[in-house]
């Protein structure tokens, strides 16, 4: 493929959409598509030259998309493909990473669909999504768990509105983001909550210059929560709510040196406070990501309310071997100063590291397995300094949450996660096994110090899941089935439990 000729952006993939951004990860290391995007700041965008009927060409030569229905030189509308998601558990809330829907037992489904308009510089795209929530009754304790009524809503879903100024965008959009090399979690943003109203600058195509190859995006959003519903960092349960919203100013950066062939390395930095905070100062005020890492936190100092999530990550492709590998570290707080940072390094902190291979096979058929560990709950520093679970602060009441969903890795509440799938495919086609293990906010800190916070009853998830994928005609399946054995449910010894888990997504393509 020719990688020199102009392209200007076009459509954005929504993230986590029907496994296409995962398609589109495989086409990179399958080296069909440019390695210069490392996928750690999505929404991908096509463009001019790879269209987004050519991409889906690419993923399975089968898929003719015709959904374009006007065209000139400097215009063009487009039909988006229509969605419909259906997730059902039957014993208890289990799955992460689905938008708006919600963390709950039952049936609960949702669909989406919209067009994509561009003029010369002006692009729009409307992709609204209509979700329908579950609220069965399930097993719950004091400690973990409740049932919360379920909604209908109308939502603006992967929307915006952008001007492109070569290849960069200045724009509005309720879009989810994901920032990060992760797979299946991703530490600052994912897909596991709604997506919120932000203001974004950001790269639509990977700038190289003499340095390297870089991709960026800042932020300036609005965080809402919903006082009917359980907050996914407080392990369900509700919270005594601030009225007013939350103000998020965050930045994502990805460096690809020109020396460092193949290895990118990267910084996501969030800082929330409540819109009635009174601050001082533009940038302090506007966009305080870009001020100091230490004082501008430093809620002693400080007159307002501030909390801040960072992490830094590397990741190194290697394309002659068709594969990847990748890790990411996170703080959930700020240090005071360096004295801070250095003497207790580890304090807030939780990773993410993972590995993803293909084995090319006959007839365009190929084995795709990754294995991928994170570690979400405190380390040994909480004995003499607890600094809670990640994704909640004391000083934002709410926590890293839109619409009370984790906007990072929804996993669950200091939890610990290993993830290990492996799947044969050809073309969209695609059938596989996953295997998670999730233990369940094994540090209670409610032991004392006979064990050190430790709990004397551990809860496990097992989960077994069956991934497939089938295209008919201009109709693509997804779905992820697991059987998930919990060991000592809500910390109960000997309170196993079995849940039926599934995730389907049905296309329909123009």
């Amino acid at each position: 493929m020719d990688y020199k000729t102009p392209a200007y952006a076009s459509i954005a993939i929504p993230v986590g959409f029907t496994d296409i951004d995962e398609q589109v990860r495989n086409l990179v290391l399958l080296d069909k598509i440019p390695t210069d995007n490392n996928l750690t700041v999505r929404p991908y965008y096509t463009n001019s030259k790879l269209t987004y009927a050519s991409l889906l060409n690419l993923i399975d030569t089968g898929i003719h998309y015709n959904g374009t229905i006007y065209a000139t030189k400097h215009t063009n509308v487009t039909l988006l493909p229509i969605s419909f998601l259906q997730k059902v558990n039957t014993d208890h809330p289990y799955g992460w990473n689905d938008g708006a829907m919600s963390f709950s037992k039952g049936y609960q489904f949702q669909v989406s669909g919209g067009v994509y308009a561009h003029w010369h510089k002006l692009k729009i795209q409307l992709r609204p999504e209509y979700v329908s929530t579950a609220s069965s009754p399930y097993d719950t304790s004091p400690e973990w768990g409740k049932v919360s009524p379920a909604y209908k809503k109308i939502l603006p879903g992967q929307s915006s509105i952008r001007v492109d100024l070569g290849k960069v965008s200045f724009g509005i959009s309720t879009q989810n983001l994901w920032w990060g090399p992760g797979i299946y979690n991703s530490m600052l943003m994912s897909n596991n909550a709604q997506g919120f109203f932000h203001y974004s600058i950001n790269t639509n195509r990977p700038i190289k210059n003499f340095l390297g190859t870089f991709q960026f995006q800042l932020i300036a959003a609005t965080l809402t929560q919903d006082s009917a519903q359980g907050f996914e960092n407080n392990n369900l349960r509700q919270r005594a709510i601030n009225k007013s919203d939350r103000y998020l100013s965050s930045l994502a950066i990805d460096y690809q040196p020109s020396f460092l062939k193949n290895i990118s390395f990267g910084i996501n930095r969030s800082l929330q406070n409540y819109k009635s905070s009174f601050i001082s100062g533009f940038v302090n005020k506007n966009m305080p990501v870009l001020s100091s890492f230490f004082g501008s936190t430093d809620v002693i100092n400080d007159t307002f309310p501030r909390d801040q999530t960072v992490s830094i990550y590397t990741k190194w492709m290697f394309p002659k071997s068709n594969a990847e590998l990748y890790y990411q570290f996170a703080y959930n707080d700020a240090k005071a100063n360096w004295r801070d940072f250095w003497l207790d390094m580890s304090h807030s902190t939780a990773y993410l590291l993972g590995f993803k291979k293909i084995f090319p096979l006959l007839d365009e058929k190929y084995l795709d397995c990754g294995v991928e560990v994170m570690r979400l709950t405190q380390t040994p520093s909480y004995i003499h300094r607890n600094a809670g679970n990640f994704y909640e602060h004391s000083t934002i009441v709410e926590g890293y949450s839109n619409q009370n969903q984790t906007i990072g890795a929804g996993a669950g509440m200091g939890n610990n996660v290993q993830t290990i799938a492996l799947s044969l495919n050809k073309n969209w086609n695609k059938i596989g096994l996953l295997f998670n293990h999730i233990a369940q906010n094994p540090m209670a800190l409610a032991g004392g110090l006979e064990n050190i916070g430790l709990r004397s009853v551990e809860w496990n998830d097992f989960s077994y899941g069956l991934q497939t994928r089938y295209r008919y005609k201009k109709i693509l399946f997804s779905a992820n089935v697991e059987l998930v054995k919990s060991k000592n449910y809500l910390w109960v010894e000997h309170n196993n439990t079995t849940n039926f888990y599934a995730f389907l997504n049905t296309i329909f393509l123009w």
